[in-house]
């Protein structure tokens, strides 16, 4: 499969963005923005340019950008009440996996569901990059 163009999201003096898709085709981190307020969408977009044109080693607020797995290493992008689970791929490209409207301080057990579901869209992210599947 070849990914489109329009997955790709932002090309940052850094950083490439893009979101994962999965081998159906699906777009999860996608299919959840589309369902976001325009001010939502807005300040996804403010927080992924930030952090996609700042120079290498910036260090960004937890407020908008935190470690939440660092064993496998699982970022999320926190605009507002939305999480999008997200890491660093080879070639400075960050890929967003997927997404969820956090509902309270602590991690709950829906939360760390979502989480599972990202690590496992990473492993089969880099076993299709490795294989030479993900981008023909």
């Amino acid at each position: 499969m070849k990914l489109p163009e329009t997955y790709r999201i932002y090309s940052g003096k850094t950083f490439e963005v893009e979101f994962y898709v999965n081998p159906k085709g699906n777009v999860p981190a996608y299919d959840y923005y589309q369902l976001m307020d325009e001010d939502a969408k807005r300040r996804f977009f403010v927080i992924l340019g930030h952090f996609a044109d700042s120079p290498p080693g910036t260090i960004l607020p937890r407020s908008i950008l935190n470690i939440e797995d660092k064993v496998v290493g699982i970022y999320a992008f926190k605009p507002a009440i939305h999480r999008f689970f997200s890491f660093f791929a080879i070639d400075r490209r960050v890929i967003i996996l997927n997404a969820y409207q956090k509902q309270s301080q602590q991690m709950t057990r829906a939360d760390r569901n979502v989480l599972a579901a990202a690590v496992k869209m990473k492993n089969d992210y880099e076993r299709r990059t490795k294989a030479g599947e993900y981008y023909e």
